[in-house]
């Protein structure tokens, strides 16, 4: 295990925050059949969302930079650097030509959903216990949540934008 307890925690912040929009997307785009509610199309909403999930995950990550330097500690200890550099990428979709591209945002989330079915794999031949698929699966939830949340959020967003407008 690399470097113990902080880097599953690690991990699972990052299934946290990316891992539940692909569940958040085969339920828009599959339960919403229709082109739009309100006159607002399901993928600019479904692009915003993930924006706003990716904008709060590089949020998160400076906080954590930030409250070492505060503290004195001077360092920031990645123990995962490329997973959480691609994660920071996301914040990229805010990019009108690249937030078209909802294919793209899936395989980048599909990326951090495939931690869990690694971690199941793991304990299915026996190398993980149950309690890491059990904080997998909690992860997952509280992903899905966020993830469903943001996408309110946005919508939200563009209904207020949409009233002041006019």
């Amino acid at each position: 295990m690399q470097h113990g307890f902080l880097a599953t925690f690690e991990k699972y912040e990052l299934i946290a925050f990316f891992s539940g929009y692909a569940i958040v997307y085969l339920m828009v785009m599959g339960l919403w059949r229709k082109q739009g509610i309100f006159g607002i199309a399901k993928d600019r909403l479904i692009a915003y969302s993930y924006s706003i999930t990716a904008t709060l995950f590089l949020g998160y990550v400076l906080q954590k930079l930030f409250l070492g330097y505060s503290n004195g500690n001077g360092q920031l200890i990645i123990y995962r650097p490329y997973f959480v550099l691609f994660g920071i990428l996301a914040v990229l979709f805010w990019i009108p030509s690249l937030s078209r591209l909802k294919a793209l945002m899936l395989v980048h989330s599909l990326v951090f959903f495939a931690l869990i079915p690694l971690d199941l794999a793991a304990y299915l031949i026996g190398s993980a216990d149950r309690e890491q698929v059990r904080n997998d699966m909690n992860m997952l939830t509280v992903s899905v949540v966020l993830n469903f949340s943001t996408f309110i959020l946005a919508f939200a967003a563009l209904l207020i934008s949409r009233a002041i407008r006019r």
